[in-house]
């Protein structure tokens, strides 16, 4: 079961303590059977040191022996004999089975659900396995519903100040993205594309890099054209700036990618988290550019 547990959850990071500590538990279990089974805790313990000077004087001995009895783990194994902290009953151990089964198998499922939820999978730049399709999609935002987008005012790459509030009278794509976010890649040739075929028809398109290294990683990247990792073009002739805290804050970031559609009057008409359907998204352009 934790084989079974511990495949599904392999690249979540407690996954491998996890099993490292469940397999000394395992360990200190089966020398407390042996010992209520043979000669003792005293006697199994004296056992286990004349096993381990033995291992450690015989010159072939195999690095799985010794990996066995390796220090640490079998000063554990032994003071765990001679001197139990919590000595433990049928009854102690088998609620304690009951609780570590429990905790283990709730945890697993947990990550495993995590890890399919589509802002998660999305900001990896895998396709979700399960979610609903209808999350992918976006419809405007009713005008008089719509809440204005805060104004912010960084440099851009070119070194020149950008503030939001200079684009009102055009709709904006707002592309919150960073270099280490394979969805966020995935995305920007299509924002490329996006900028192209409208930017005459009074569509600007922003992109702002959420990388910690700022300009040190940001600027490596663009001067690539193309990414490794995705194939894709990433020759941005648009603006890029570099968020901060306080504006994804402003703007509710809480995964990426995430994109917005501001309209002409500065509005907010859309704000997608995870992978847009480009389609989808081109179509809510169109309809904001009319």
């Amino acid at each position: 079961m934790l084989e079974i547990l511990s495949i599904l959850a392999f690249y979540h990071p407690a996954t491998h303590w996890i099993k490292r500590r469940i397999s000394e538990s395992r360990e200190i279990v089966c020398d407390e059977l042996a010992a209520d089974a043979t000669t003792g805790r005293a006697a199994y313990a004296l056992s286990l040191l004349t096993m381990a000077h033995t291992a450690f004087n015989q010159p072939k001995a195999s690095s799985y022996s010794l990996g066995i009895l390796e220090s640490t783990n079998l000063e554990r194994r032994i003071m765990n004999l001679v001197d139990p902290r919590l000595p433990l009953t049928a009854k102690r151990k088998l609620i304690l089975s009951i609780c570590c089964w429990s905790l283990l198998a709730s945890g697993s499922v947990g990550a495993v659900l995590f890890s399919l939820h589509p802002s998660t999978v999305h900001a990896a730049g895998s396709p979700a396995l399960l979610y609903d399709p209808t999350q992918t999609f976006d419809t405007l935002t009713p005008k008089a519903a719509r809440k204005p987008a805060p104004n912010f005012t960084l440099t851009d790459n070119s070194g020149r100040p950008l503030s939001l509030s200079h684009y009102k009278g055009k709709v904006v794509l707002l592309d919150f993205w960073a270099t280490w976010c394979g969805g966020c890649k995935l995305e920007i040739p299509w924002y490329i594309e996006f900028d192209k075929k409208y930017k005459n028809q009074g569509l600007a398109v922003i992109g702002v890099s959420m990388d910690e290294g700022g300009w040190k990683t940001v600027k490596p990247f663009l001067a690539k054209k193309r990414d490794a990792e995705t194939g894709g073009n990433i020759a941005m002739q648009y603006p890029i700036v570099i968020g901060t805290d306080s504006l994804a804050k402003q703007f509710g970031l809480t995964s990426m990618p995430m994109t917005l559609l501001i309209d002409r009057d500065g509005k907010i008409a859309v704000s997608h988290t995870g992978v847009v359907d480009k389609d989808n998204f081109e179509s809510n352009i169109r309809a904001l550019l009319k």
